[in-house]
């Protein structure tokens, strides 16, 4: 074991990576010999964390189910770490395109059976359904788990109320109901309640929908707020996109390529997919928003920048739709239907 513990330390001091991975790897197959259960789930529990983090879904995949096996075998031991762990895993599992519905979908049902076997409520399995089905392009499933969770009881693994609140804002907008949505933001968007991320967040989830309702002093507001607080965060990748797209479709050119030079390098190597796919989905309208405004060339800089081979609004517009159009159809694909491919148009109607 002490061979074990040694390479689990040593990999502590490495960046995220292909080294990090292999040495925890390497520090199971060693461990597995030893008889410490214990820490054979921290390591792999260690390494669905670092999977999460490199890209690597397949390992995260791996790495939770052996400690599904390990908490029905004995699930008073393991119970508290690994009921948190099964929403964080199940939520970022849908946002690789590599793993198949069927597998998210029964892992969200397995969910439900070990929180009742706990004797736990329900209410936090159908706040996550209600996250994840979005990502896998069902939003009637999505919805079926809104009605439904506020009727259940809180308990120790409920989520915080602003934290349930974050996710009923971005469920209302995602449903089209601006008004209600922004009803609601109406704590957090006032600074009463909520943290700087749950600022960043409703901002650039109500930013668009809040030009179109033409409350465009509210919205340019929740420009400058949510931008700052989402830029903090690479993590955030996703909802810069918003960003983008609102100044596109602004027309504030210049502050729209400034962030899109930056963030388009960021989102282009992202291993979180599904943020990806949301960054380039919204920040594609730049392009043609460009060209509609009779702008034919983009700064020399930004071009570098996206590693470009010329300056024109063009080529940035084709790079950026062909990104875009790549993602949908891979989660479409996965999917099985078409719903990042309908709102990719709908989004690209704005213009």
């Amino acid at each position: 074991m002490d061979r074990a513990v040694d390479l689990y330390e040593q990999s502590l001091s490495l960046p995220i990576g292909e080294e990090k991975l292999e040495l925890l790897q390497k520090a199971i197959r060693i461990a597995a010999i030893d008889e410490s259960e214990q820490f054979q789930f921290a390591l792999h529990s260690t390494l669905m964390e670092v999977g999460l983090e490199a890209g690597r879904g397949d390992l995260l995949s791996l790495a939770f189910a052996w400690c599904i096996e390990r908490y029905d075998r004995n699930p008073e031991q393991y119970s508290h770490h690994f009921l948190w762990a099964y929403r964080w895993v199940i939520n970022e599992l849908g946002g690789f395109q590599d793993i198949p519905v069927a597998q998210v979908t029964q892992l969200l049902s397995d969910m439900k059976v070990r929180y009742e076997n706990a004797g736990l409520s329900l209410r936090p399995c159908y706040v996550l359904e209600m996250n994840v089905f979005p990502v896998l392009g069902d939003l009637a499933a999505a919805d079926s788990a809104y009605q439904i969770w506020p009727t259940l009881p809180n308990d120790e693994f409920s989520d915080g109320k602003d934290s349930e609140l974050d996710f009923t804002i971005n469920h209302l907008s995602r449903m089209g109901q601006y008004e209600a949505a922004l009803k609601k933001a109406q704590p957090i968007l006032k600074g009463r309640r909520g943290t700087a991320h749950s600022r960043g967040e409703v901002c650039s989830q109500l930013l668009i929908q809040t030009w179109q309702a033409g409350n465009l002093e509210l919205a340019q507001e929740m420009h400058i707020i949510g931008y700052e607080c989402n830029r903090q965060e690479e993590r955030q990748v996703d909802r810069i996109g918003e960003h983008i797209a609102y100044l596109a479709l602004t027309k504030q050119f210049d502050e729209a390529l400034e962030i899109g030079a930056h963030w388009t390098s960021i989102a282009s190597q992202s291993v979180r997919f599904y943020a990806k796919l949301i960054y380039f989905l919204r920040a594609c309208i730049l392009g043609p928003a460009l060209i509609n405004a009779g702008i034919a060339e983009i700064p020399h800089k930004v071009a570098e920048q996206l590693g470009l081979s010329g300056n024109t609004s063009a080529e940035l517009s084709t790079y950026l739709l062909n990104q875009s159009h790549q993602l949908t159809e891979l989660f479409d694909k996965r999917n099985g239907n078409n719903y990042f491919e309908e709102l990719l148009k709908k989004h690209l109607q704005l213009l």
